[in-house]
């Protein structure tokens, strides 16, 4: 994903002592989609944009997240969200050590929850008018911004205003069908394989967490 300029409009929380869920995302488009969340559901949340470089990147920045003594006495969870596309793949293996270490850190008062998108945030946000790309993961992000353009006209990086609060609560509700289709974590069917949002380790977990949270 490539870098972006814009900042975090996360500054717009009060400072208290009122915990709540960190995202630390990858760039604009899961940084546009969280505040859609929160305005559409009036929930806080603190985000944190990386502002691209990639999963490796993001997954560096949440290990050393954890030893901000001050971040962690606001936090009530953190999400770590990045696109598992060629920057996840040209680095997988340490990508898979630090997601590996990050879990382990994990803890009741803390939960971390690893969040990515396949291959990129423009999938999921696909999803939330019905298509849902049903033959690979492969195709480019540039290829689903386009496709995107179709069905939000003029869409550009992270232009999630055209989506309502009913789309998101029917994307999460495809998101449950995926997760309970597919508890066999053996399932090979290409078409779970691609579909635009997954989470590691406990998936049914993560979902309930992040659902919970913002539409309960």
């Amino acid at each position: 994903m490539a870098k972006q300029t814009r900042g975090t409009s996360a500054k717009t929380i009060k400072e208290t002592n009122t915990r709540v869920f960190h995202f630390l995302v990858e760039g604009f488009s899961e940084l546009a989609y969280i505040e859609k969340l929160k305005q559409s559901f009036k929930k806080a949340a603190k985000i944190h944009n990386n502002k691209g470089g990639g999963a490796k990147s993001v997954l560096e920045e949440a290990t050393n997240f954890l030893n901000k003594p001050y971040e962690l006495e606001q936090c009530s969870a953190l999400v770590v969200w990045f696109d598992k596309d060629h920057t996840y793949k040209e680095n997988q293996i340490e990508c898979d050590k630090l997601i590996k270490d990050l879990m382990k850190k994990s803890t009741d008062k803390i939960p971390i929850y690893i969040v990515f998108s396949k291959p990129v945030t423009e999938h999921w946000f696909m999803l939330h008018f019905g298509i849902k790309e049903k033959k690979s993961c492969t195709s480019s992000n540039e290829t689903y911004e386009k496709a995107l353009k179709k069905l939000i006209p003029n869409y550009t990086k992270g232009g999630v205003d055209a989506i309502t609060a009913e789309q998101i609560c029917d994307a999460w509700k495809e998101l449950d069908t995926f997760i309970k289709k597919v508890k066999d974590e053996r399932d090979n069917n290409i078409e779970n394989q691609c579909f635009p949002l997954d989470f590691e380790t406990d998936r049914m977990l993560t979902y309930l967490a992040l659902h919970n949270y913002f539409c309960s």
